[in-house]
Formats: C-alpha cells, sequence, structure tokens
C-alpha cells in the first residue's frame, strides 16, 4: 500500500505500526514516482501540458509539466517531471503545490514534517535554505528534506519567488509550500546536472 501526502494532513494507508521506506510507497494525488503519467491523464491533456514544459538551467535531459490540481482541497497544481521524450510517460518526480502566504507556508510545513516523520522508520533529514545557484533572482526555499534508503528524497519547503526575476514572472511562479517526491535517478541530476 501506498502512503498518501496531502497539504493539510499525511495521511499513511499502512497500519500505524507499519514503516514506508521507498519513495513508491508515497503518493501526490494518486501518482507515485516510477508509475506511467498514461494511467492518470489522457494523452491530449498531456501534449497540452508539454506545450509549455520547464527545463532545467544547465539542461534538457528532463523537464516539468504542470497540471490543475483535480483535487483542490489538496493543491493547487501538480507539477511531474519526465525523461524529455519518453513515450512511455514515467514520474521521476512529482510535486504538489499550494500557494499561500510566505509566513503562513511554515505552519503547514512543520505539520507535513510532523507526519513524515512518524512515517518513515530511517531517516536522514537535512535542512537547508536554496537560493537555486542565483538562477532566479533573489528567490529562495526554506527546505526539509528526507534521503530514503533508496536514495530518492523527499522535500518539502516553503518559497518565496523573486518577482523581479524575468524567469520567475514568465514561469508564473508564486510563494507557496511544495511537497516532492523524487527518484534517486532525479536526484542525482538534479545535484550534478541541473544547475
Amino acid at each position: 500500500m501506498r502512503a498518501f501526502l496531502t497539504v493539510l494532513v499525511l495521511i499513511l494507508s499502512l497500519q500505524t505500526s507499519t514503516k514506508a521506506d521507498d519513495i513508491g510507497d508515497f503518493e501526490i494525488e494518486g501518482m507515485s514516482v516510477g508509475d506511467s503519467l498514461l494511467d492518470f491523464y489522457g494523452i491530449s491533456e498531456i501534449k497540452e501540458a508539454e506545450s509549455n514544459p520547464t527545463y532545467y538551467p544547465k539542461s534538457k535531459k528532463f523537464k516539468v509539466i504542470f497540471f490543475l490540481s483535480k483535487k483542490k482541497e489538496l493543491f493547487d497544481y501538480v507539477n511531474i517531471t519526465l525523461k524529455d521524450n519518453d513515450k512511455k510517460y514515467i514520474i521521476y518526480s512529482i510535486r504538489g503545490e499550494k500557494e499561500i502566504n510566505f509566513d503562513k507556508c511554515f505552519k503547514m510545513k512543520n505539520e507535513q514534517i510532523d507526519g513524515i516523520e512518524n512515517i518513515l522508520s530511517r531517516i536522514n533529514k537535512d535542512e537547508y535554505t536554496s537560493y537555486y545557484g542565483a538562477n532566479y533572482g533573489n528567490t529562495e526555499a526554506h527546505v526539509t528534506e528526507y534521503t530514503l534508503n533508496d536514495g530518492a528524497h523527499i522535500r518539502i519547503f516553503c518559497a518565496k519567488y523573486d518577482q523581479n526575476n524575468e524567469l520567475v514572472r514568465n514561469s508564473g511562479w508564486v510563494d507557496g509550500l511544495e511537497i516532492g517526491l523524487s527518484s534517486k535517478k532525479f536526484v542525482n541530476f538534479l545535484t550534478n546536472e541541473a544547475y
């Protein structure tokens, strides 16, 4: 069974004594890392989302496509990371986003952290502030990151975007809470190629 991540409540579908250790045990809006996006969206919906992808500054190996949340009470948006030109549409990373005032975000973030720490049996936790390699002006993200046994990551962060930055404005990014699930392969890409 999988653990379900929501913005307001982290619900575990396993028994309370069971712990989750694999990124595939978690899902956002029913989707998990390793699933095919075709199981959740029609090809025309995917093609429409692909018409405006986001790529990382130093590589086009992976792209991020965006969807409006199907369950508005949980997230405002869901973004999916796919390998560019992958006809199977395998999900390498999935992130739920909730637009919320930066100051209010921290309360919600702390609720999620408490839920995660009750679920994960062996966690490596790291907390830091990311400035995205200064690629997005004065944008900052206050990150709590968990590394799972399989090398995958769960990231929970509050982001404050620099609206004076052209890339931020063109992407339409706004302050908010983000909860992401990323495969080991995608984590390696972010660390070594993306920026």
